[in-house]
């Protein structure tokens, strides 16, 4: 019990520092705080409001176009495709799922969502690939999906079935089962329904029922919530079986659909807050005013095909900076590529992806600090949507190439710094520039590195341990023990020559210091040489 407690609080420790970042986050830390919403409506309102956001049109972190199958013959699953937009990272909503029921129950919640909005943009899923998006093999894919199937929810994909009259997709087996039973509670580890998502689709439900009372028929009422017009014919039966029960009505007097947002959408949302989430109408403005701010914030440029938004840390901010404190920076990742494709579900052994998920790994780090911002081991597995630990194993089991997450850059935690790593690397005689395009490290940085290892290398050479190299350092015990280690491993003959380089830099840098007038590092702190 004590180990199962331990686990889940360092989950939420790692999903916090993921969810901070995030703009569900962000959104839901202002409801809170600026305008007094308590936890759960804060949860409930993010979600509506990511909501209105795509629909000022605004490029929402997370979302991706991607490739997707236009029937369900396999055949032709490669020359009949469309581009689909997904939400292959909703930090909030995914993130909660996983604190409270699991990795597994993420996942499953995140192909679910993945499925369900390809079909409504006329697509069908092809769950290899599906896999592939979500770092799993196909059997791992199948086993997440099995509870779903063994409730007989009906799910649209590549070479699955046509949907019939009794078939009902995840929302419409929802509202039903909640109908029936008066509640969902029970199911909502199978489906990751936190409170944010079910109030979507008892959104979408009552919408789909007036909109259909109102003569808009399956079509229009599907266009007016956001679904396909199948899901909109599965909801008006479920409407039908249960409209003599007191829960139907109380759902339609709740959730009374609201204003379509087109050129007076700002106004709608006014009015929804006031009606519907009881804000006073100077905090409903005030609140629109600031979604607008934040919709100017992340822009409406349309993403290149596969590249979505991600909010990592600037690269300036100290080791030290406070996450809700530190600057964001919306960075551009390329979340599934032609190279993915080869080395996971079109390669020779397509039930093999450690060799795709850590070039992913690699790819979204590189191209975060390309970007002026750093990624942490957490924010790789939201991206991945496997565990951190998983990051950390596919680090260890590629030691030559240095990552740049911001552990290593800024020598956070217990792994080994990258500076002994690109250290190591010019030991072994690898060039500047060599290093500089195997780690994404800038030549100053690496020519930083170099010198601060010289330094070490030479008051180890003048007889101090690693405590007083340290208080004149003022470097980590950490990283000095790792320089002293290195200087054992590789005061070898072979290697005597780069050892030499490295203390005519010491001398060098020493003797135009002198000249400056600056004092001797050697001679800090009251230690002599």
């Amino acid at each position: 019990m004590g180990r199962r407690k331990l686990y889940r609080e360092r989950i939420k420790f790692e999903m916090h520092s993921v969810v901070a970042k995030g703009v569900r986050g962000l959104i839901e830390r202002t409801l809170r705080t600026e305008f007094g919403r308590s936890r759960v409506e804060a949860e409930v309102l993010a979600a509506r409001s990511l909501w209105w956001l795509g629909a000022l049109g605004t490029t929402v972190p997370g979302q991706v176009r991607l490739g997707a199958p236009t029937g369900l013959s396999r055949r032709y699953a490669q020359r009949a495709r469309k581009p689909v937009a997904i939400t292959a990272v909703d930090v909030g909503e995914d993130t909660k799922v996983w604190e409270e029921f699991g990795l597994a129950a993420m996942q499953r919640k995140r192909v679910l969502r993945w499925l369900m909005e390809i079909y409504r943009q006329g697509g069908w899923a092809s769950l290899k690939e599906v896999a592939a998006w979500a770092n799993l093999t196909p059997t791992a894919l199948g086993n997440r999906l099995r509870p779903l199937r063994r409730l007989g929810v009906w799910l649209p994909h590549l070479g699955g079935r046509l949907p019939d009259e009794t078939a009902l997709g995840p929302e419409a087996w929802l509202v039903d089962h909640f109908l029936q039973t008066g509640g969902v509670w029970d199911v909502r580890e199978v489906f990751g329904l936190g409170a944010g998502t079910w109030e979507v689709i008892l959104r979408r439900f009552v919408t789909v029922l007036d909109r259909a009372k109102a003569g808009a028929g399956p079509e229009g009422a599907a266009a007016e919530a956001g679904l396909s017009p199948e899901e909109a014919r599965q909801l008006l039966r479920v409407g039908e079986r249960h409209r003599r029960r007191r829960a139907l009505k109380e759902l339609r007097g709740l959730y009374a659909a609201p204003a379509a947002l087109g050129a007076g959408g700002r106004a709608a949302i006014v009015t929804e807050l006031v009606e519907q989430y009881g804000f006073s109408r100077v905090s409903a403005r005030l609140y629109r005013d600031w979604l607008g701010e934040l919709a100017a914030k992340l822009g409406a440029e349309p993403l290149p095909e596969g590249t979505l938004v991600f909010f990592a840390i600037d690269s300036g901010e100290s080791a030290r900076a406070k996450l809700e404190e530190a600057r964001h920076v919306p960075v551009r990742l390329s979340y599934f590529t032609d190279a993915d494709l080869a080395s996971g579900p079109r390669s020779d052994s397509p039930t093999k992806v450690a060799a795709m998920k850590f070039g992913r790994i690699c790819r979204y780090a590189g191209e975060a600090r390309v970007q002026g911002a750093l990624l942490t081991l957490p924010d790789l597995a939201v991206l991945m949507g496997i565990h951190v630990t998983a990051i950390r194993h596919a680090l260890s089991d590629h030691p030559e190439v240095i990552v740049p997450t911001r552990g290593r850059v800024k020598d956070i935690g217990r792994g080994v710094s990258h500076k002994a790593r690109i250290v190591e690397l010019y030991l072994q005689m690898h060039t500047e520039t060599e290093i500089v395009e195997r780690t994404g490290h800038s030549y100053e940085s690496v020519e930083a590195y170099l010198r601060e290892f010289a330094r070490v290398l030479t008051l180890a050479d003048q007889g101090m341990n690693a405590v007083m190299i340290r208080r004149v350092t003022g470097r980590s015990m950490s990283l000095v023990s790792a320089y002293l280690d290195l200087i054992g491993r590789y005061d070898k003959p072979e290697h005597h020559f780069r050892l030499a380089q490295m203390r005519r830099v010491f001398a060098r840098d020493e003797a135009v210091r002198g000249e400056k007038g600056g004092s001797s590092p050697s001679r800090i702190g009251g230690a002599t040489p």
